[in-house]
């Protein structure tokens, strides 16, 4: 696996990696990205279609994927008390996005997404899930822009934030639409877990605390196509607070 890791002051690889202070340039079809306790903005030029995972630990980063040509990027993202800004550009016609991002949020941090649909034909796929473990606030924001440029483009939104008790937590899916002829839709669900979901499992004999923690490791990773050692990261953080 093609692995990079980004920290305040550097940016490591185990391949070789085109990159500046600022930018970083994937020429490869698969790699892994971690941002660890740091904060920092980025620019990310994909020269390839590329399926990328990220893995971004108590951090703070604005990010902007960019490309040289059309391209189809596959982002699946797993934050642990952390907060984002993402900006996708899709540019080039009949570009492609489909973009996972799952998480666990103790602090008070937001999620900020914006897609610009600047080219004809583009597709994007944004789908957030975050459990939040405490009372602090949290706040997911999805801008979908579909520009007059970019004609018959497509932008799905969903966004769904679990509770595990009282907190201030606000989604704000916003479809930013300049002509008639694209598709756009958006869904929210912010609660707790669908006690008929619970019952079905405990009445199978697991206790509901076993029950609750089957629903979460489906509700952080079944849409995640990653491997297993991710998967395995995924569920021992699960494993620490249910």
């Amino acid at each position: 696996m093609n692995k990079i890791i980004v920290s305040n002051d550097q940016i490591e690889s185990n391949f070789a990696l085109e990159k500046t202070i600022d930018t970083i340039y994937i020429d490869v079809p698969d790699c892994f990205i971690t941002y660890m306790n740091t904060d920092r903005k980025l620019k990310i030029v994909l020269r390839c279609d590329s399926v990328i995972s990220e893995y971004l630990v108590q951090a703070s980063v604005d990010l902007t994927y960019t490309s040289t040509s059309k391209f189809d990027l596959s982002l699946y993202r797993f934050a642990y008390d952390s907060s984002y800004k993402t900006a996708f550009m899709l540019d080039y016609e009949a570009t492609n996005l489909n973009f996972i991002s799952t998480g666990l949020n103790k602090n008070e941090n937001n999620y900020q997404v914006d897609i610009y649909h600047n080219g004809k034909l583009t597709e994007a796929l944004t789908d957030i899930h975050v459990i939040n473990l405490s009372d602090q606030a949290f706040t997911i924001g999805v801008n979908s822009h579909l520009k007059k440029t970019g004609l018959k483009a497509s932008s799905r939104q969903e966004s769904m934030v679990i509770l595990t008790r009282d907190a201030k937590v606000t989604i704000k899916p916003d479809l930013l639409v300049d002509h008639d002829n694209m598709q756009a839709e958006h869904s929210s669900y912010i609660g707790s877990f669908k006690e008929s979901d619970l019952f079905y499992l405990m009445a199978r004999s697991l206790p509901r605390s076993e029950a609750i923690k089957m629903l979460a490791k489906a509700f952080l990773i079944d849409k995640m196509q990653i491997d297993y050692n991710f998967k395995q990261l995924i569920i021992d953080y699960i494993a620490k607070y249910f």
